[in-house]
């Protein structure tokens, strides 16, 4: 298989399983070198077709005890499409194809950025779309071993610059081993120059030499796990805090001041999966991009949360939303599959109604009930209910996971605030149970749910103190829904609603991570679905020390401290 980009192949014609068996697993000695070892990280430089990933998930299965972990990193900045990867992969089927299978039930979105796959209990994949310049800096890992495998220094040089050696120096683990199929000069050079050994030895089939080594320098420390941890708060974020902590080998104990888990905005029936994008790229954009690309694998392997994968439609009301739009299919790297804008009779057919503008559309975007997704996430986790915790230090654990929305402020002195929002349940008239996909156009509007009622909202009122089911919120919500799609009709009624309050931080971002000697997962605003999902990956991985499934920019932005620096 030859790639369009570099005209090069992605491995040998002769046979590239035999290839990476040679080049990178006994290159980097391997399954030696994860032998005794709790956590192994493999950091690879060219995913393509994932035949090394495949490789080395059968070698570890094969080889290693029940308790060990293995992290793989891989970057890609063509990623193909599933079909190319079965089809170039078919040879191998015998060998590798439930790895395989596995694999691409799973491959993620094509959208640039950082994608967090659990391939199995103990073994990941953070698989990272991107120019491997703009990716490795971006990286948090403690990487054991390297596969050296973009395509040759002629025909893609870009890959094999300083940036590369200095970000592997960097990563590195004392003693990291790598190992590349070329021998070129500049990347013996550029290797040595950032403090690795460098071995010639026999290349595979018809190719006379390859190379290997050995970090020399310092190198990274693993991080010690943490063993036991506290979750305050039983709604979407602390529970997805608990459920991943627990994958993850914690001891995790959930307390909840009200008498039952998501009492508060996670309690909501049915709500929107959707991204929330910037015009040009941005760290914002890429840690939404993440979290909607995570939520999408996570929510299609839970069971009874309603996931129902419709699709949304976003309504082009005005030349902001027009300028916008283009920006997120123009600048955002993410495939037409998977992002595009239709014209008002395009998005009429998808919709199933008539819709009377042009439309933003994801093909990937959901509803669920939040309310099913914490009683999904709440299971086999240890939760104390009706535990009010005033003090931090009335807890006995390693570590402490504040989420617990905007009561935050109770230990920790951060601006987040709530913001009172109302749905409102309505019955399909003749014209709205024909519809297929969400619309969003400032509120929302779900397909009929399992009950046969749409779902609409949501207010957004920073002001508002009741928390009761207001019929001048329900009278809004349908205003505004008619207003924006007419074709609907004007004979809509409400049947029941609720009320709940978000929160939200000053600069509408979610505070997730260490801040002091706690860690926070709050002020998830109306995304609280994906972004309290990823949260919940993040915070695991921090403290159970794997690679971090965001990069440094998104990381930046969601950071805690951000309101207190200087």
């Amino acid at each position: 298989m030859i790639s369009d980009e570099f005209d090069d192949i992605y491995f040998s014609k002769e046979d590239g399983l035999s290839e990476t068996r040679h080049v990178f697993l006994a290159g980097n000695n391997l399954p030696e070198a994860w032998h005794g070892r709790e956590r192994f990280c493999i950091c690879e430089t060219g995913f393509g077709t994932g035949l090394n990933i495949l490789a080395a998930w059968k070698l570890f299965e094969d080889t290693a005890k029940p308790e060990q972990r293995l992290d793989f990193i891989s970057i890609e900045k063509f990623p193909l499409a599933v079909l190319q990867i079965r089809e170039a992969l078919e040879p191998w089927r015998q060998e590798l194809g439930v790895y395989l299978d596995r694999l691409l039930a799973i491959y993620p979105m094509r959208v640039r950025g950082f994608h967090r796959i659990d391939l199995s209990e103990r073994v990941s994949l953070t698989l990272v779309f991107d120019d491997v310049r703009r990716a490795l800096p971006e990286i948090e890992a403690c990487v054991d071993a390297w596969f050296l495998d973009g395509f040759a220094p002629a025909k893609n040089p870009d890959m094999w610059e300083s940036v590369l050696y200095e970000q592997m120096a960097r990563l590195s683990a004392r003693g990291a081993s790598y190992a590349s199929f070329t021998a070129a000069g500049d990347v013996r050079r550029g290797l040595a120059a950032s403090g690795f050994s460098v071995e010639k030895q026999k290349g595979f089939g018809r190719k006379r030499d390859m190379i290997a080594g050995r970090y020399e320098g310092a190198g990274r420390e693993p991080m010690k796990p943490q063993k036991s941890v506290a979750v305050i708060g039983a709604g979407v974020a602390g529970l997805s805090a608990a459920w991943h902590l627990r994958r993850a080998g914690c001891d995790v104990k959930v307390y909840e001041a009200a008498p039952s888990i998501a009492t508060k905005a996670s309690g909501n029936i049915c709500g929107v999966v959707n991204p929330k994008l910037t015009a040009q790229r941005s760290a914002q954009s890429d840690y939404y991009t993440a979290a909607f690309a995570y939520a999408r694998r996570f929510l299609k392997a839970m069971q009874d949360i309603d996931y129902a994968p419709h699709g949304g439609l976003h309504l082009q009301l005005n030349e902001d939303k027009e300028r916008r739009f283009n920006g997120y299919v123009e600048n955002l790297g993410w495939y037409p599959t998977h992002i595009s804008i239709l014209d008002a009779a395009s998005a009429s057919d998808v919709a199933g109604i008539g819709v009377s503008m042009p439309c933003l559309y994801y093909p990937d975007a959901a509803s669920l009930s939040p309310l099913k997704l914490c009683q999904a996430l709440a299971r086999d986790v240890q939760i104390e209910t009706g535990v009010c915790i005033e003090r931090l230090e009335q807890i006995d654990a390693d570590a402490i996971v504040v989420a617990n929305a905007a009561d935050v402020r109770t230990f920790i002195d951060v601006p987040v605030g709530r913001v009172r929002g109302q749905v409102t349940q309505l019955v399909p008239n003749d014209v709205s149970r024909k519809l297929k996909t969400n619309l969003s156009y400032g509120g929302y509007l779900t397909p009929p749910m399992a009950s046969g009622l749409h779902m609409c909202g949501a207010t957004f009122q920073p002001w508002g103190t009741s928390d009761e089911v207001l019929e001048e919120d329900h009278g809004h919500n349908i205003r505004s829904l008619m207003a924006a799609v007419p074709s609907i009709g004007h004979d809509l009624a409400a049947q029941g609603g609720w009320t709940a309050f978000r929160a939200s931080a000053r600069d509408r971002l979610p505070l997730i991570g260490c801040y002091g000697d706690v860690y926070l997962s709050c002020g998830h605003g109306s995304h609280g679905v994906i972004s309290g999902l990823m949260a919940g990956a993040y915070i695991a991985q921090s403290l159970c020390g794997g690679p971090l499934p965001l990069g440094a920019e998104a990381l930046a932005c969601i950071d805690p401290k951000r309101f207190h620096k200087g």
